[in-house]
């Protein structure tokens, strides 16, 4: 029989009081307990676990009892706690009242050893009847369901609209505090028109291909210029008589203005095909006309964006987590920043700033509330004129000149905006006159230039300051000069150069007739020109003066003479030796053509004394191959 012993007073042990077997006996009973019991720490067993105080005052399972024995686990009331051989602590509870803290990461729902994935890894359904907040990254493989009042679940997708009461910031992962109603962290996809009431502020200037100009910038007063899908460009046409003008290639470019008297002519040579140079003659009646620009026109283009993708919320959403690890992508319109269960007027509606990080791709039409701006890549305008000339004003809106009429041009103003210009104005500002009878200080023409008739008292080939003396057309195949208001030669029917006809002639009003006089002789002779060692002469000459300056000359006649069916061409060469003397000459028919000379088979020698004169006549008939030569003179 067990021995039991009963202590009413205060007993006090010298030793150790050992029961008189292993588990035989009790401490109490239980009707009737011990009031309380004192022990030190490390000092309870229970059964084979040892229980005891840490260091730090935490209740702690000893990994062994003082036997030696593992400890394996342990069952307290509802709950259960077990430590495999490598130490790790699994513990769970049926039900508990109080708050439970955990030092180490906790797995739920797995039924073998696993590792955490974080500090709370849920395998299956979890079930938070209370309000959450979650401070860190929180990812969710399922659906998230939340019990609101009214009680609905809702998730990535919803079949009704939603409206939400607080502004959300998407794409984000440490906590975000929205910048605007709407914010979103990368791209944004939406396959729909887009209304935006307020102002668009883009991170950067809306390209060519979506509708915008490519720029944040355009000159004030700048023509503007397209790009293809490259931004739109300005050109400077703002300086006073400046020209748009193409190039043939690329680009048109700016003309600048020319000097006092200069003119616009063409000139392939220059990357305009245009230049300013002198004038060097007067032509009447000139004006410019149907001066037009052409038309031209951007086509539409579309914006798109990234869609939101995945997650699903079922039902009206009244509460929203802040940030959201996975994408979302909602069924159904969504209004943002609105308190009064708006109804979206659009797929995607915001009260207020939206600001979006990334690029944005609106695949429907984007409707603005207000003009785009400049500085935003857009022109500031709502409406463009149709055909005019679009003007920058810097980072104001883009201006409409009013359509180009029949014969303007766009000139620059020397200070702000060009001005459409045309008649007289036109003609002042680009320096070609300033009325109907356009004054040039130099023409070059490799054309053909067309006058009028005239008239006898008013030839249609005058000069500035002598407007009765020049050039005019009395009929067809008809020329005829004027002198002071009267007629001094006429040419008319079949005239032959060379010698004078009826149909040539000569008014009594001409007078002082030069002839051969011998002052006109001496003036011609005294025009001489060095031969050189070979030359050959020009069809247009009959009569020239050479000095003999090389050892030897080989002189060519001219081919192809004379022009004019039965008319005869005459040269006299008159041919003197320099200083030196003693200079030889080779006489050369052109191709097909022979010299043939006067009763001899060879040419005669010049002269060969110093500053010695020979003279040479040569004569050919038209459609004859022979010229016929002739020494005229040798001087002794």
């Amino acid at each position: 029989m067990a021995y039991q012993r009963y202590i009413g007073r205060e007993y006090t042990a010298g030793g150790n009081v050992t029961p008189i077997a292993n588990v035989a006996v009790s401490l109490g009973q239980p009707q009737k307990r011990w009031k309380e019991l004192y022990v030190d720490a490390n000092s309870l067993h229970l059964g084979n676990v040892s229980l005891s105080v840490g260091k730090t005052g935490e209740v702690e399972f000893m990994k062994t009892n003082k036997l030696g024995q593992p400890v394996t686990s342990i069952d307290v009331a509802n709950v259960h706690a077990s430590i495999d051989a490598g130490g790790v602590l699994t513990f769970y509870s049926a039900n508990t009242t109080g708050n439970v803290s955990l030092g180490r990461g906790l797995a739920v729902g797995y039924v073998g050893e696993k590792v955490p994935g974080a500090n709370l890894d849920v395998n299956g359904n979890a079930y938070i009847s209370g309000a959450t907040t979650i401070g860190g990254a929180t990812t969710i493989g399922g659906a998230l369901a939340v019990s609101v009042t009214p009680s609905f679940n809702y998730g990535a997708n919803v079949t009704g609209n939603v409206s939400v009461t607080r502004s959300i910031a998407v794409g984000y992962t440490d906590g975000r505090v929205p910048q605007a109603n709407l914010e979103v962290k990368g791209n944004t996809y939406i396959t729909g028109a887009t209304t935006i009431a307020g102002a668009l502020t883009l991170g950067t200037e809306l390209a060519v291909a979506q509708g915008g100009t490519g720029a944040s910038s355009l000159a004030d007063g700048y023509v503007l210029l397209g790009s293809g899908a490259g931004a739109i460009t300005a050109l400077n046409v703002t300086a006073k008589g400046s020209v748009l003008a193409g190039d043939g290639s690329t680009d048109p470019v700016a003309l600048a203005v020319g000097d006092d008297d200069q003119v616009l002519t063409a000139d392939s040579g220059e990357a305009s095909g245009l230049k300013w140079a002198a004038s060097g003659a007067t032509v009447a009646n000139r004006s410019i006309t149907q001066a037009k620009l052409a038309e031209n026109s951007v086509g539409g283009s579309k914006v798109r964006a990234n869609v939101l993708t995945g997650g699903q919320i079922i039902g009206s959403v009244v509460g929203f987590q802040s940030n959201v690890t996975g994408n979302v992508s909602v069924t159904r319109s969504l209004a943002v920043g609105y308190v009064d269960g708006r109804v979206p007027q659009a797929n995607l509606e915001v009260k207020g700033n939206a600001h979006i990080t990334g690029a944005t791709t609106i695949a429907g039409a984007l409707t603005l509330g207000t003009d785009l701006a400049v500085a935003q890549g857009g022109t500031g305008a709502s409406t463009l004129t149709d055909g005019g000339v679009l003007l920058g004003s810097g980072t104001s809106a883009i201006t409409a000149m009013a359509v180009l009429t029949d014969g303007q041009m766009i000139v620059g103003d020397g200070s702000t905006d060009p001005v459409a210009e045309s008649g007289a104005t036109l003609r002042t500002s680009i320096g070609v006159g300033t009325g109907d009878n356009v004054e040039f200080t130099n023409v070059t023409s490799t054309g053909v230039i067309l006058a009028a008739d005239g008239a006898v008292a008013t030839p249609s080939i005058t000069n500035t300051g002598d407007t009765n003396t020049g050039i005019w057309y009395p009929a067809a195949d008809t020329i005829a000069t004027s002198v002071g208001g009267r007629e001094a030669i006429r040419i008319s029917g079949s005239a032959r150069g060379g010698h004078i006809d009826s149909n040539i002639t000569v008014n009594s009003n001409v007078v002082n007739h030069k002839g051969l006089a011998t002052a006109n002789y001496t003036e011609y002779a005294n025009n001489i020109t060095n031969a050189g060692s070979s030359f050959t002469v020009s069809t247009g000459t009959n009569m020239a003066r050479y000095t003999l300056n090389a050892a030897t000359c080989e002189i060519t006649l001219p081919a192809g003479q004379p022009i004019q069916p039965g008319t005869a061409k005459t040269i006299i060469l008159y041919l003197k030796q320099d200083a030196t003397g003693g200079r030889t000459v080779n006489f050369n028919a052109p191709g097909g053509e022979a010299l043939e000379w006067n009763n001899s088979a060879s040419e005669p020698e010049v002269v060969s004394g110093a500053n010695k004169v020979s003279i040479y006549t040569f004569m050919k008939f038209h459609g004859d191959t022979n010229w016929y030569c002739s020494q005229s003179f040798i001087e002794n």
